[in-house]
């Protein structure tokens, strides 16, 4: 179960705190962690960063997933976020940090930063990526701990695409809403 609220809304950013509850017999590995990559393309992971797009529906959503690489694009590495395991019961909370306006932040594609200001949104799908162990293949090695990272895991990129499932909460941006760009 996911449940998300906004803390802040600042002109510069939306400050959204997460809560995942684990209501199943089995671990669940959340997705958590994801990048950002410098010009140099040096990256550090950033646990406030969150994905922001449009879902199949039109609807605005921020959140922390493993994205599949678009189909015809070559990526030397696909990118896979950072997992932390929740057992049964257990609760994780995270925060994401939205820039305004909204922009498209996707690990394959580029955003337009000069596309003119669109309608404001007045609701955002928080999403959160998760896989449930119970799911998982026997003897397939799914999920495996970062080096050097202390409570976090990394998932095979295959396996990943095809178990994850989603977590999902609306948060109400108010009349006004926010800017975006998408």
């Amino acid at each position: 179960m996911l449940i998300a609220k906004i803390v802040a809304v600042t002109m510069t950013a939306i400050t959204i705190d997460y809560q995942v509850v684990n209501q199943r017999a089995s671990d669940l590995y959340v997705f958590a962690t994801l990048f950002d990559t410098a010009p140099s393309g040096a990256q550090s992971d950033d646990p406030t960063l969150a994905y922001v797009g449009k879902d199949s529906e039109g609807r605005t959503v921020v959140g922390k997933f493993l994205v599949s690489v678009p189909h015809g694009m070559k990526v030397e590495v696909a990118e896979v976020p950072y997992l932390v395991k929740l057992a049964p019961g257990q609760v994780v909370t995270g925060r994401m940090v939205v820039p305004l306006p909204l922009t498209l932040r996707h690990p394959y594609l580029q955003a337009s930063t000069d596309a003119p200001l669109a309608s404001p949104v007045h609701q955002l799908v928080v999403r959160l990526g998760v896989l449930d162990a119970a799911t998982f293949p026997d003897k397939a090695a799914v999920v495996s701990p970062v080096k050097g990272k202390d409570d976090a895991f990394i998932c095979d990129y295959g396996f990943g695409l095809q178990l994850q499932e989603f977590f999902d909460a609306t948060v109400d941006l108010g009349q006004q809403g926010a800017p975006s760009r998408l």
